[in-house]
């Protein structure tokens, strides 16, 4: 069977809780910082939570760049 992609790999997928958002029209930049430190150390958490379900080293660290 022919495929785009060159290998196939089981992609596993966790979903952590929802980050509360309030609406803004203009949020500041300092908001939009904010907020997407909370998303950073949301991501970092889940991922610290279950990288040893899912094969990942214990020791292994998120890095977003």
């Amino acid at each position: 069977m022919f495929s785009f992609l060159p290998f196939r790999r089981p992609i596993t997928t966790v979903v952590g809780p929802p980050i509360i958002v309030e609406k803004q029209s203009r949020p500041s930049q300092e908001k939009v910082d904010a907020l997407h430190q909370r998303y950073c150390d949301a991501l970092t958490e889940l991922f610290d939570k279950h990288k040893c379900d899912y094969g990942v080293p214990a020791d292994a660290q998120l890095n977003i760049l």
